[in-house]
């Protein structure tokens, strides 16, 4: 993992100099550079190839705020667009991020005595390095899963499926920082976590325990946003009760055509001419007729309506 005939500190220093993916994107400073991870860009090259010439072999980028909660880089998104440019500004980063820790392994281990020639191909092959790609592949896999889920949902941030995912391993990310001891205990507990977590698709039973809890939610806020609804419009399109019907309730609907609740209750049917059974006579007989029909049906619910209807039709009294 580490260059042959490092001492243990040396090696402590190497690790120090290895860029923390999980802390990208970074907060920007006003100057245009990252005050999280020390940003990179020609300036910075320009000043480690400077300190090439000096006796120190410390380095001014130096890493030594990994365990602080301001590094930690999903607790910067806080919304579906900060999300979105969380993804792009990484992107952007990858280059100048992989130049900045290049140009610290080279200053470092140049000065440890080590060949240029070595260095470079220690960068591109050492364990230790291809640790740190590997952290940054699932790291942004990590952060592209969640955008996918986020971009497939018209809920609101906090009550989709993309902002459980993002919690959840924010949280375990944020445990890790918080806990470690070391930037190299940091680093390999990043790595390992993230490509475990790669396996399951980023997926796992706290999560899907949360989204269970966040559908029955949703399920109880639309349940009384419905409750709300219909108590907004009374009891339009409801079954009236005995109660109400005997005290003749004006709020209730009536038939169009026969005027009579009566009839529709006894028959189970909305009040709406569309279903009433006198829909076919004149409405100037239904609505005198319909009381009587009402309560024929009420004496014998098992006999059909359209048999009383015409009874009733056949005795009515005939003009002279």
């Amino acid at each position: 993992m580490m260059p042959e005939g490092l001492k243990n500190a040396e090696i402590k220093g190497l690790w120090d100099r290895a860029s923390d993916m999980a802390a990208l994107p970074g907060k920007c400073s006003p100057g245009g550079g990252d005050s999280e991870s020390g940003g990179a860009g020609e300036e910075v090259m320009n000043q480690l190839l400077e300190t090439f010439g000096s006796d120190s072999t410390k380095i001014a980028l130096l890493d030594t705020g990994y365990c602080r909660k301001g590094r930690h880089g999903l607790g910067l998104i806080t919304s579906s667009n900060k999300l979105h440019e969380a993804c792009q500004k990484i992107l952007k980063k990858e280059e100048d991020t992989f130049k900045n820790q290049r140009f610290q392994f080279l200053h470092y281990l140049v000065r440890l005595g080590y060949s240029t020639e070595f260095v470079e191909d220690y960068v591109e092959r050492g364990l230790m390095p291809r640790i740190i790609k590997e952290t940054y592949v699932n790291f942004l896999a990590l952060l592209n899963k969640i955008r996918h889920k986020d971009m497939g949902s018209d809920e609101a941030w906090e009550d989709s499926e993309a902002y459980v995912i993002l919690q959840v391993h924010s949280e375990n990310l944020l445990d890790i920082r918080t806990n470690s001891n070391s930037k190299k205990m940091l680093l390999l507990q990043n790595y390992i976590y993230l490509r475990d977590a790669r396996k399951k698709d980023f997926g796992s039973n706290t999560i899907t325990e949360k989204n269970i809890g966040r559908v029955d939610k949703m399920n109880q806020k639309l349940q009384r946003e419905l409750e709300s609804l219909r108590a907004a419009k009374g009891r339009g399109g409801r079954e009236p009760t005995k109660d109400k019907d005997k005290e003749g309730d004006s709020t209730l609907k009536k038939c169009s055509q026969c005027k009579s609740r009566t009839l529709h209750t006894a028959l189970k049917l909305e009040h709406n001419k569309t279903v009433c059974p006198l829909a076919g006579h004149a409405g100037s007989w239904a609505k005198v007729a319909a009381e009587q029909v009402a309560t024929a049906v009420l004496a014998n619910k098992e006999r059909p309506v359209g048999d009383i209807i015409k009874e009733v039709s056949d005795n009515w009294p005939k003009k002279s």
